[in-house]
């Protein structure tokens, strides 16, 4: 369904010249504790979709950092936008779909921004043939290299997340709060103390609480002059307004490996009835933990040197989706960028584990990049399509996926028996906004 929003509402060049002025507020959460926290919004102006969350942990004294590919993005588990009661977007394990999201963010925006503004470090350079971790600071003489002093946990750094990552629709439009009569909350559960941070190799663990003096939403109301504000208001009570969005449904569960042995199965991901246009597939090793750089944000495989360690495809409406289950890597790879548009900016290595010896064994905060860093296929994260665009039936759908025993996994050396295995299935919905009340729906 196509929208009918203002273009006031709409994110991009107008047709004719506005006045536009911005009014910033800096608001406190109604309430915050270390598993969740509510702020609520005032129904004024356009909500700008560049609104900032900003979050803080208090230091351990412990040398400390944010998970390498996700940054502050770990602190969050789950994000909800609500208008009054009603849920209008959530995703869950949404810290977990920011580590696949990352990988497509260039190594430019790594490098020159996200590491101060979110903590993400995850650009790449070389340190003579072999691929290292850039952050802007050079191996020592014993091939040593550290984070950025004001990346550290320990000097207690503010972070900011954007409010269109939170709810990636809002990219496209923005919110007309002037028009709504439902108070506008925006609800965060926070992610487990243990998979906030990870360790320089030879810490013992800390403790990392949020400063909640720190926690703020930066929000922007955008005004434009009162004669457009009022002639779009009139506009949404009288034709209403529509808003076509995608949320992300999560199904999970975890899947027994078997010594030695190919493990093949059948989940129903449900979605009856629905419009989905992708799946995301991460098989999250859970052993991973603080001794490693991008603690349990992973989506870990065994080197599929073999053609058909990894099988897959899809099935709905009575069929699938490709005549014969994916087992080629390559295909699956292009696979993958062909969903989302362009190639994810990651190693040879973080996909597959087949180029070790490319990257080099100097250290990073005293971890060895090649046998303890980026090892083990840590970004092996899986897109397909549904190509057909039709709607799925009451059986709902289906992913076959064949799996074969993991190997011992690094930095922790564990024989990893199990899998932690997040789909989240890419659903269109429409938000309508109706004599200042919303409501939702799923197309």
């Amino acid at each position: 369904m196509s929208s009918n929003a203002p273009d006031l509402t709409k994110i991009g060049a107008m047709p004719s010249p506005q006045n536009m002025n911005i009014s910033t507020s800096i608001i406190e959460p109604i309430h915050h504790d270390e598993s969740f926290c509510r702020f609520v919004l005032m129904n004024r102006g356009i909500l700008h979709s560049n609104s900032k969350l900003q979050l803080a942990l208090v230091k351990s004294g412990k040398e400390a950092f944010l998970p390498l590919n996700v940054g502050s993005h770990a602190l969050i588990q789950r994000c909800v936008l609500k208008a009054g009661t009603k849920t209008i977007s959530e995703v869950d394990d949404w810290n977990h779909l920011q580590a696949y999201r990352s990988m497509f963010m260039s190594n430019e925006a790594k490098s020159e921004r996200e590491g101060v503004l979110t903590g993400r470090v995850g650009s790449y350079g070389y340190t003579g043939s072999d691929i290292c971790i850039q952050n802007h600071r050079e191996f020592n003489a014993a091939g040593e290299q550290t984070m950025q002093p004001y990346q550290s946990l320990n000097n207690e750094p503010t972070w900011q997340i954007t409010l269109s990552d939170l709810f990636p629709w809002l990219k496209q439009t923005q919110l007309p709060l002037y028009c709504m009569k439902d108070q506008i909350s925006i609800e965060l559960y926070f992610a487990p103390a243990a998979n906030r941070y990870w360790l320089q190799k030879g810490q013992v663990d800390g403790a990392y609480t949020f400063n909640t003096a720190q926690t703020k939403m930066i929000v922007d109301y955008i005004y434009y002059d009162q004669d457009s504000m009022d002639t779009y208001q009139r506009q949404i009570e009288t034709k209403g307004l529509t808003i076509p969005y995608v949320d992300h449904v999560l199904i999970k569960n975890s899947i027994t490996l078997a010594t030695n042995a190919m493990t093949n199965y059948t989940r129903n991901l449900g979605c009856a009835n629905r419009m989905v246009s992708k799946v995301i597939i991460a098989n999250t090793n859970e052993n991973q933990g603080t001794a490693s750089y991008s603690n349990v944000y992973n989506s870990q495989w065994n080197q599929p040197t073999t053609q058909g360690d990894v099988q897959i495809n899809l099935k709905y409406n009575d069929n699938s989706v490709w005549p014969r289950d994916l087992e080629n890597q390559a295909h699956i790879y292009s696979l993958l960028t062909a969903a989302e548009g362009l190639p994810p900016f990651i190693t040879k290595e973080e996909w597959d584990g087949s180029r070790a010896d490319a990257v080099t064994t100097n250290t990073f905060e005293l971890y060895n990049q090649q046998t303890e860093g980026l090892v083990n296929a840590p970004k092996h994260y899986i897109t397909l399509e549904l190509n057909k665009g039709d709607r799925i039936n009451s059986r709902g759908l289906d992913l076959n996926m064949t799996m074969k025993k993991f190997p011992l996994q690094s930095p922790t050396g564990s024989n990893l028996t199990k899998l932690t295995q997040r789909v989240w299935c890419v659903c269109g919905k429409i938000i309508v906004l109706k004599d200042g009340r919303i409501s939702c729906s799923y197309s």
